[in-house]
């Protein structure tokens, strides 16, 4: 880990305190280490990445938990088709 601004080793504790603050500076609410860490791990799974790779990096035993981040990501990826596929468009005026 770095080091604090008193050049001491930084904690647990004073990471996730800083995130929290840093969170609030720009917006974003709760920001947290397991929000960031999740967040890599949809991103590269939505980029790509072998399932395998990404389960590694985070040092799951089994794919059990990464199922659910491409879960999210396809879901995510349904809602961006829909929302841009021009055949949505046209089927939403037809029920109007």
């Amino acid at each position: 880990m770095g080091r604090s601004a008193a050049g001491l080793p930084l904690q647990p504790d004073d990471l996730q305190r800083d995130l929290r603050r840093w969170g609030r500076k720009v917006g974003v609410q709760p920001l947290s280490v397991h929000r960031l860490r999740k967040t890599c791990a949809t991103l590269r799974l939505a980029n790509g990445a072998p399932t395998e790779s990404v389960r590694k990096l985070l040092g799951h035993s089994t794919d059990r938990v990464l199922r659910h981040y491409a879960a999210l990501s396809d879901k995510q990826q349904a809602e961006l088709l829909e929302q841009t596929s021009p055949l949505s468009h046209i089927t939403k005026r037809k029920r109007r």
